[in-house]
């Protein structure tokens, strides 16, 4: 914020210096202020803020009360309060002693002037205070006094309104500073302010600071504009939830930039973060290649309001929202629930879990119905218990694969110094194929999702345990990947339609759901007969098995029994033994009686298989045409 602030400065001290003759009317000046009027200005800024420190804080709803029996815990709290006031002051007292100085310098004033004249210097004080709060994010505001009403009526009132804006003050003025810097705030300074400027309300000097903020913003938000058009930064998810979760599972983070492999957030740099993925997310809307489709266009025009309401204190209302769409009621009087819980949870507890547990966590939970949001907020609370998260299950991605930071310094930054996060490009040749197809058609099925915690067999549902669950996503994952991978290297599927392509590994989705199910299910059965090396090949066979035909001869006729052979001539080209190249044969839908003992004899001897098993796979393997 502070760069923000210096460049908007910048802007205004042009403009006055250029327009505004009158230097009473000015606030700001390109002149150094001298070493002593600094020095006055600082002092009388940090007598200023102590006598407002108790109505400005931001802190106060942490600072008043006590909040934990446990006088360790209450000690900590209190002087995590008390070194945030601290920093705070540290920084409001710098704006406000330079605001002042440049204020006076602007306008000629010497410090004699400002000691003898009582109503000079509290004109003085007034602006510089205005400018130091607004730059710390303390300044009131019409919003966070009704919240504060509200809460002061009673525990219930508290609770609510806690769960959705736990810090009414900094969230609604970041909020704002976002509307400040941004092309819309030409509108309010054209009008209002303008009409405050003809009636004197304020002087010219404040009223250019006002347009340099929306100037500022503008600037921000071309910037993120031309940023996004170079590919390099990226706005909030995608609408489709399965496309978010397998772009993020790739490296992509929401609000990011990319700088190399990697991507690191840029959310924390709110309110500028506002305008600027305002302008990534207008390049994003206006990349469209029908512009006289009007619905992808109204699509896109109502995602610029997204930066606003998801890079503010909106977010936590949205969440809560969206997290419990059947039940809105439901929805904030858990969340009123898990932040009174929260309270014995500090979030330094999470931070030290995430640095000591090299796997990513996650805090989902397998149940069904309302059982299952409270499980999740239970675990999510437990997670902040160092030690307890080696309990909760890993987070499994798209392929199979668990998320695993080795870098014990890199997972201590990011929890304890970095204010980003980063996440490493991880897409694959595999990856480049999907994204290939679905970005020139735009069809979701093309895309890996997470499999459903639960499956139905012979028109049963089956819930899993989180543990089986895992597993189960583990299975479906490296089964789809591993096949993909092969069928995409193959003459087979290079030789396809793109349609074709698209219905292929639609294929592969569904056989790895059947694989990991286990069982007595066909996918399962053969995958392990062809061995670990094979093992997930299944679905590679299978579709190029069901795509071979006949020959045909000059007349466009199928030549007799010339499936058969170009099935045989396929099968007999794979790295396979004499069984497993039988059971492919069966796969295919011809007869092994041939060399079923042998066939028989191998299936016996897999150890991965029941007796059950074994029986089913005979069965298959006896199977005539």
């Amino acid at each position: 914020m502070r760069e923000v602030v210096n460049f908007r400065n910048q802007v205004s001290r042009t403009v006055q210096s250029v327009f505004i003759k009158d230097k009473s009317k000015r606030t700001r000046t390109f002149k150094k202020p001298t070493f002593k009027m600094t020095e006055y200005a600082s002092n009388v800024a940090e007598i200023a803020i102590k006598e407002v420190a108790d109505q400005t804080s931001k802190y106060a709803e942490v600072g008043a009360d006590k909040v934990f029996d446990n006088k360790l815990l209450e000690a900590a709290r209190k002087f995590n309060y008390l070194a945030m006031e601290e920093a705070d002051f540290i920084f409001m007292r710098d704006r406000m002693g330079r605001e002042l100085a440049e204020w006076a310098t602007a306008k000629g004033y010497t410090i004699e002037q400002l000691k003898n004249d009582s109503a000079l210097l509290e004109q003085g004080k007034a602006y510089a205070m205005e400018q130091g709060l607004k730059a710390t994010f303390r300044d009131a505001n019409a919003l966070t006094t009704a919240i504060n009403s509200l809460r002061a009526k009673g525990k219930i009132w508290d609770m609510a309104i806690v769960s959705v804006v736990p810090f009414a003050k900094t969230p609604v003025n970041i909020a704002r500073r976002g509307f400040d810097y941004s092309p819309l705030s030409f509108a309010r300074t054209l009008t209002t302010e303008l009409k405050q400027l003809k009636q004197g309300k304020i002087s010219a000097g404040q009223f250019v600071d006002r347009l340099s903020e929306g100037f500022t913003g503008t600037m921000i938000m071309t910037l993120g504009y031309f940023l996004a058009k170079m590919g390099i930064v990226k706005s909030g998810s995608d609408e489709d939830r399965k496309e978010s979760a397998y772009r993020k599972s790739i490296g992509e983070q929401d609000y990011s930039i990319k700088i190399g492999d990697k991507t690191y957030t840029l959310d924390w740099l709110a309110p500028s973060s506002i305008p600027f993925f305002t302008g990534v997310t207008l390049f994003e809307g206006m990349d469209i290649e029908d512009f006289n489709d009007i619905w992808p266009v109204l699509a896109s025009m109502e995602k610029l309001l997204d930066p606003i309401t998801e890079m503010s204190f909106l977010q936590s209302f949205n969440n809560i929202m969206s997290s419990y769409s059947d039940n809105k009621l439901a929805g904030v009087f858990s969340s009123m629930l898990l932040a009174y819980a929260g309270q014995f949870f500090p979030t330094l507890g999470g931070q030290i879990a995430k640095t000591i547990d090299p796997t990513r966590r996650i805090t989902t939970s397998t149940a069904r119905g309302y059982e299952k949001k409270v499980n999740q907020q239970i675990n999510y609370l437990l997670s902040k218990i160092p030690g307890y998260s080696f309990l909760l299950e890993p987070y499994v991605n798209v392929w199979g694969e668990e998320e695993i930071n080795t870098s014990f310094e890199n997972r201590l930054m990011e929890n304890f110094a970095y204010p980003f996060w980063i996440s490493e490009n991880k897409k694959t040749e595999v990856d480049k194929e999907i994204l290939r197809l679905y970005e020139s058609y735009g069809n979701v099925s093309v895309l890996p999702g997470i499999a459903n915690s639960y499956y139905t067999v012979d028109g049963v549902r089956i819930d899993m345990t989180e543990k089986e669950y895992t597993e189960f996503k583990k299975k479906v994952g490296k089964f789809s990947y591993e096949n993909l991978d092969n069928l995409f290297k193959s003459n087979f599927y290079k030789n396809l339609t793109d349609e074709e392509k698209e219905k292929a590994i639609e294929k592969v989705y569904s056989y790895a759901r059947d694989y990991a199910k286990g069982g007595n299910n066909k996918a399962y059965l053969v995958s392990k007969a062809l061995g670990a090396n094979k093992e997930n090949m299944y679905a590679y066979y299978y579709i190029q098995l069901q795509s071979i035909e006949g020959t045909k001869d000059k007349d466009g006729n199928t030549i007799y029994n010339s499936k058969k052979k170009n099935v045989i001539n396929f099968i007999e080209a794979q790295k396979l033994n004499k069984a497993q190249k039988h059971i492919l044969f069966a796969l295919a839908g011809y007869n092994n009686t041939t060399d079923k003992e042998e066939s028989f004899a191998y299936i016996d001897s897999l150890k991965d298989l029941t007796a059950e098993q074994k029986q089913a796979l005979k069965e298959l393997c006896s199977y005539s045409k």
